[in-house]
């Protein structure tokens, strides 16, 4: 049943990327998108990141695709459409996506997940009882992670500002 609902959302999330990648709309394309970020979402849940999964859901659907939407609803460009792809790109890019799915397939079916989950699931926990992973990460980030949390969000401000004064240098 695991390996039936991975590859169904595996399935969902090579056809979004082939969306993505054939759609003539800008709109399409958008839409594409958000099919590829649940299937890797719901492929999180799979993994029993669930708290990836949720951040996946908040941050790039909830947040960037629905920004990208809304820019491209108020731009009037969604009956625009995308500029023609060369034959030779198509090609490529098609075969590129075999290549990979076949690849991924492939080590799908040689690894064991019968030995992986041990250490996705401690020997403590049963079947029964939900895995606390948010609480699991918030004790890692603010305990033996404290200083490269506190990096991350002061190099984030940093990029923030940046991006800020480039706008304001730009409209000058």
């Amino acid at each position: 049943m695991e390996k039936f609902v991975f590859f169904l959302f595996a399935t969902s999330l090579i056809g979004g990327g082939l969306g993505i990648f054939l759609a003539q709309r800008l709109l399409y394309k958008a839409f594409a998108l958000l099919l590829v970020l649940l299937a890797v979402a719901a492929l999180f849940v799979l993994l029993r990141a669930d708290f990836v999964a949720a951040s996946q859901i908040m941050v790039y659907v909830g947040g960037i695709l629905i920004l990208l939407v809304f820019s491209l609803l108020f731009s009037a460009s969604t009956h625009q459409k995308a500029p023609p792809l060369p034959y030779w790109k198509l090609v490529a890019g098609l075969l590129t996506i075999c290549i990979g799915t076949f690849v991924l397939f492939g080590i799908f079916n040689e690894v064991n997940f019968q030995t992986l989950h041990p250490t996705i699931l401690p020997a403590e926990t049963s079947s029964t009882q939900p895995i606390q992973t948010i609480r699991t990460i918030g004790i890692t980030l603010f305990g033996t992670q404290t200083v490269a949390f506190e990096l991350m969000g002061l190099f984030l401000l940093v990029v923030l500002a940046a991006v800020a004064w480039l706008l304001v240098e730009k409209e000058q």
